[in-house]
């Protein structure tokens, strides 16, 4: 952080003295002006009433608050467990230091008896936002959207409002695309629009590495694809992203900082708050929920309805300490049962299994002048390398059938620069043992790490959240089931020996690139290549793909209206909500399910009396 220095160093007489503080006065005052204009903390009083609570100010949260508050005879309180978020998550290019530390929740799994046996005690990590926006103001950025196939097999289980052409509008109406080759492309902009408030980017300026693997790919046979969102896309493309005007976008700085709400008055918007219980009559209708704010306790009251959307391990979380949830666990855990329902019981996500490439021709490190240089530059006016997110997949099917309409495979590759200290985040981020994390560390000390994410994007496994305690501040207990059905490694020798491939290929020939070997004991018996060889290192290595969702599915636990069965204003939208996976990143999938929710609580606002069906 600059600003600390501003006020420790004093300025002294010299020329360059002088010119030191000025520059670091600069940096001070250029590290202000980067901090979005977050609304004032609330004061609210104890046993407040509010027409509707939105619990969690994630993608989901902050725009269900904001979007009701458009309404303006409603009051809606948004009670986010994390603070706002800090300038440096606005940097695009330091995406991936929001994924440890005070701003995420930091949740691991617990031991995975099927895979990552070359993990730290097989468990994985599975970061999550803890700050305003949640994961959007943590994650990647990249915008996708899954494929038409997977909400046709939405629409199976929770009815045909959730299919691929119903869908569809929720999807745009939050988008303000700005990328000039779809604007420019009729048959793409279809699919897209530019009146929304969250921008969607196309990469403002191309970078090497994503330029070497683009060319990998297609040497390899695989078509490029202009955009990534395309229903039926096959091939490998750059992604669009989240990006305004060099800073990050999310629910939060779109709906939040940039809403204006400051003088409505409807809308109240409570950080550093921690929801620990939702509040049930004997009717089983949500009345109001309990919240723990610096060490005190309060009660606030909805007239209307509750919403939860704390994410798809916190959501299931706090209904089952509020009662809800399958019926021997929360008696085992000494909670009474309001509801019974199987809360928790289907979490599904994708794998990822890491392929690790090195070379001899540097594709992504920056001299140390340069660095200083682009920081610089973006701590002036946001532009330069800093303030944008260049990156690219390939997606994929191992299924040669004609008919195939969406892929099982996606790869995402990312160069790592050179001496990064890979070797002290190897642990952080990874959760994989010393041996490897220190071999790599050692690699990344001396030349770039190619790293090649092998996700399969449609598996059958499932595993589950319950709680650890029943005491509000513990994690849930999350088992990610990765592996669990073992048809989950089919296809993945195909698509790993993509990766190896690379290597054959004339652009990547011309860096000396090489695979590195894990090294792995369970593996080192077996011919490399082979397939049983391959399934040997998806079981070391295979991990969560920070994809997860459904632990509060629609169909099973919810309605078609994301209302809980058997329950009164009571509603779940986010990620937990999904009855079955979308291809690709979450993100938008979960802005579109909160556009949903909103349509639905309009509708039931306007009516009289108040639709309590379900």
């Amino acid at each position: 952080m600059v600003a600390p220095l501003a006020h420790v160093c004093a300025a002294g007489g010299s020329t360059v003295a002088n010119a030191v503080s000025a520059a670091l006065h600069f940096f001070a005052v250029a590290q202000c002006m980067m901090r979005e204009p977050w609304p004032e903390q609330p004061k609210i009083m104890n046993e407040s009433h509010f027409d509707i609570i939105v619990v969690g100010g994630g993608s989901a949260g902050s725009l269900i608050a904001s979007r009701l508050a458009e309404l303006g005879d409603v009051t809606v309180l948004l009670v986010e467990a994390g603070p706002d978020p800090p300038p440096e998550s606005m940097v695009p290019a330091y995406k991936d230091f929001m994924k440890t530390g005070a701003y995420n929740w930091n949740f691991t799994s617990t031991t995975n008896s099927e895979s990552s046996k070359a993990l730290e005690g097989g468990i994985q990590r599975q970061p999550q936002g803890r700050m305003l926006g949640g994961s959007g103001s943590a994650n990647d950025m990249v915008y996708t959207r899954g494929f038409p196939h997977d909400f046709h097999t939405w629409a199976d289980i929770a009815g045909p409002t959730w299919d691929w052409d119903a869908v569809l509008p929720s999807f745009k109406k939050t988008e303000h695309l700005t990328d000039p080759t779809i604007l420019n492309d009729p048959v793409l902009m279809a699919y897209h629009s530019v009146e929304g408030e969250i921008t969607v980017s196309g990469s403002k300026q191309t970078s090497k590495d994503v330029d070497t693997f683009l060319n990998a790919f297609n040497e390899l046979g695989f078509p490029i694809v202009e955009d990534m969102t395309y229903p039926g896309r096959f091939g490998a493309g750059r992604f669009l992203h989240t990006i305004r005007d060099g800073r990050r976008d999310s629910t939060a700085t779109a709906f939040i900082s940039r809403a204006g709400f400051e003088n409505r008055g409807n809308l109240f918007v409570l950080r550093n708050s921690v929801v620990t219980q939702i509040l049930i009559d004997s009717n089983k209708t949500a009345y109001g929920v309990k919240v723990t704010r610096d060490e005190e306790s309060f009660i606030y009251y909805a007239d209307f309805e509750v919403v939860l959307s704390a994410g798809v391990f916190n959501t299931p979380k706090l209904l089952m300490l509020s009662g809800i949830g399958p019926r021997n666990h929360l008696e085992e855990m000494g909670i009474d049962v309001v509801h019974e329902t199987p809360v928790g019981e289907s979490l599904h996500d994708q794998t990822m299994v890491l392929i690790y490439l090195t070379a001899d021709v540097d594709l992504c490190t920056l001299p140390k002048a340069e660095r200083h240089i682009e920081m610089i530059k973006y701590l002036y006016n946001q532009t330069g390398a800093l303030s944008s997110s260049d990156s690219m997949g390939l997606y994929m099917s191992t299924d040669k059938n004609s008919d195939v309409t969406a892929p099982d495979f996606a790869i995402y590759p990312v160069c790592i620069p050179k001496n990064v200290g890979f070797r002290n985040a190897c642990p952080s981020i990874l959760n994989f043992q010393k041996h490897i994390c220190d071999k790599l560390g050692a690699i990344n000390e001396e030349k770039e790490l190619l790293s090649f994410a092998v996700v399969k994007l449609n598996p059958v496994s499932k595993g589950n959240v319950k709680l650890a305690s029943n005491d509000p501040k513990d994690n849930p207990s999350i088992y990610s089931g990765t592996f669990s059905d073992p048809r989950d490694y089919e296809g993945y020798p195909e698509a790993m020996r993509t990766v190896y491939s690379l290597v054959n290929t004339t652009v990547m020939k011309q860096i000396g690139a090489r695979v590195v070997d894990y090294d792995l004991p369970d593996c080192n018996g077996l011919e490399v290549e082979d397939d049983n060889y391959f399934k040997c290192i998806a079981q070391n290595v295979g991990m969560s793909a920070w994809r997860a969702g459904g632990s509060v599915s629609m169909g099973a636990v919810l309605t078609p209206r994301l209302k809980m069965k058997g329950m009164h204003k009571l509603r779940v939208a986010d990620a937990s909500a999904m009855p079955a996976t979308v291809r690709g990143n979450v993100e938008a999938p979960v802005i579109m399910i909160a556009e949903r929710a909103v349509s639905y609580i309009n509708e039931e606002v306007k009516a009289t009396p108040y639709d309590i069906s379900f």
